[in-house]
């Protein structure tokens, strides 16, 4: 689901950690509840990336800008590790969120039949209750071929990562 990050890539020069520390602000921003250092993180970098950006623009953008290596770099690499460290802790959080829901598929299930009441049909909601509802009949059934095994692990090699991306986007889609 996540990209890997290349971190000798990220720390190369200005131009891509200014890069990496932009795209990592919405995932900051969005993601902070399930990690309190993730934005404090981010902002850090953001600080050393300002006062980079600053320092380089005031001369002349170069190419190569050597003072980079030699002021910037080390304390940016120590940033950037720092952020996927809580990076990987929320994004954990966050799908550790729906354990209880996924845990099988008699809980997704359970799940999908209390939502069907709390949604208005042919809404963006209902679509994806739907979508899920269709995923969870069709997985019902392979799983009763099974003999309904109390651990099947079939849900957990299978259709567990299936379960959550839908159970996500559902999810989100009823916050908003």
């Amino acid at each position: 689901m996540e990209k890997v990050v290349n971190l000798d890539s990220v720390v190369r020069d200005i131009a891509n950690f200014s890069w990496f520390v932009n795209q990592s602000e919405s995932f900051a921003t969005n993601y902070s509840e399930y990690c309190s250092e993730l934005y404090d993180n981010w902002w850090e970098m953001e600080i050393l990336n300002a006062s980079a950006l600053f320092d380089w623009e005031s001369e002349n953008k170069p190419e190569y800008w050597e003072k980079w290596d030699v002021q910037y770099k080390k304390k940016a690499i120590d940033l950037v590790v720092k952020f996927l460290a809580s990076k990987e802790q929320a994004t954990n959080k966050y799908w550790h969120q729906y354990d209880d829901i996924v845990k099988n598929i008699s809980s997704f299930s359970e799940f999908i039949l209390q939502e069907r009441n709390m949604i208005t049909p042919y809404s963006n909601l209902y679509e994806l209750w739907w979508e899920m509802d269709n995923f969870s009949n069709a997985i019902v059934d392979i799983w009763q071929q099974s003999n309904k095994p109390n651990v099947w692990d079939k849900w957990e090699a299978i259709y567990k990562k299936e379960a959550l991306l839908l159970l996500d986007a559902f999810m989100i889609t009823k916050k908003s």
